[in-house]
């Protein structure tokens, strides 16, 4: 598969008046052409901040220390920050975790979705416009789509509001799309219709997506691959498959332990022990040694590098070899 996306080593510190937050610490990842990449994890492993750095979508007190971000060959983080609007929403868009919040209150449905538009196309106008606006709440399955138009964010659920961002993200034809915890405030009924539609546009558009989440089963059924990201470094990424099949780091088998089981709903689940350290306060050695069951003393000392243990599946830890696997 060609890549669309290349991300190397990439950091993202916040510098606070008496500390350093370290939010995403050396991470790297492919993205290929018409790819579902699923980025998963806890609250606070650095997921949001890793898509909006790829975009440089980072205010202060934020920095994007250094990395590389290869979008057609050009490092966006090295780019002319005049070029940058040009390549947001048309190339690659992003949708944000609060639909409500990310839309503008005082100005209709219809003219949010025209804007962007303009942005980068200032040919369209008039009849066509509308015409095109239109089209797009069709396609991301808007009921009553001529009265939404005119509709304002506070008058739409939370469910139409979600398909509103994805058909104004989707409105110039981006090649890749960012979906930031896109279903998190959706209850599991429109949550499954959202992931159906997202299936749906992915066949008919051939975009590449990142699929940001904390439910990894949800992420199951879209991704192609999934990305587990602990405290600001991704320690696991291989395809579906070998994931749900076969993980190996013991964070990925932890979140798995935790979800309930098809069929056994007495079941216990079993939660992870300890919380993802504060992002000033890492331990010295492998960040999820002080939650781990497989740790040993090495861990506490050395910090573990994402290798690639078997051809696409890659993993950062010291004990995932013959160990990891039992």
């Amino acid at each position: 598969m060609e890549n669309i996306l290349q991300v190397r080593n990439l950091h993202t510190y916040f510098y606070l008046e008496n500390s350093v937050v370290k939010a995403v610490e050396g991470v790297s990842f492919d993205l290929g052409k018409g790819e579902v990449l699923g980025l998963v994890g806890e609250s606070g492993c650095g997921k949001s901040v890793t898509a909006y750095s790829l975009i440089k979508l980072i205010d202060k007190p934020g920095r994007i220390k250094k990395g590389e971000v290869i979008f057609k060959g050009k490092d966006l983080l090295k780019i002319n920050e005049k070029f940058l609007p040009k390549i947001r929403g048309k190339d690659i868009s992003i949708i944000f975790q609060e639909p409500h919040a990310a839309l503008s209150p005082v100005y209709t449905v219809g003219y949010q979705i025209e804007e962007t538009i303009r942005a980068h196309n200032r040919n369209m106008g008039g009849k066509q416009l509308k015409e095109k606006v239109l089209e797009l709440l069709v396609k991301v399955e808007i009921k009553d789509p001529y009265a939404k138009i005119k509709s304002y964010p506070h008058n739409l659920s939370g469910g139409e509001a979600q398909r509103v961002m994805i058909a104004q993200s989707l409105s110039c034809q981006p090649q890749i799309v960012i979906a930031d915890e896109p279903t998190t405030a959706l209850d599991v009924t429109i949550q499954a219709k959202v992931i159906g539609l997202f299936k749906k546009l992915k066949e008919e558009e051939n975009f590449s997506l990142i699929f940001i989440t904390h439910d990894l089963a949800l992420c199951a059924q879209l991704a192609d691959r999934i990305a587990v990201m602990y405290a600001g470094q991704i320690v696991e990424i291989a395809s579906l498959d070998k994931i749900i099949k076969e993980p190996l780091h013991p964070y990925t088998k932890a979140l798995f332990l935790s979800l309930p089981k098809k069929g056994k709903e007495k079941t216990k689940l079993q939660a992870i022990k300890g919380d993802v350290p504060e992002a000033d306060k890492k331990p010295k050695g492998c960040f999820f040694y002080p939650r781990c069951n497989l740790g040993k003393n090495s861990c506490r000392e050395n910090r573990p590098e994402l290798k690639e243990i078997e051809p696409g599946h890659w993993v950062r830890c010291l004990v995932c070899g013959i160990e990891g696997r039992r």
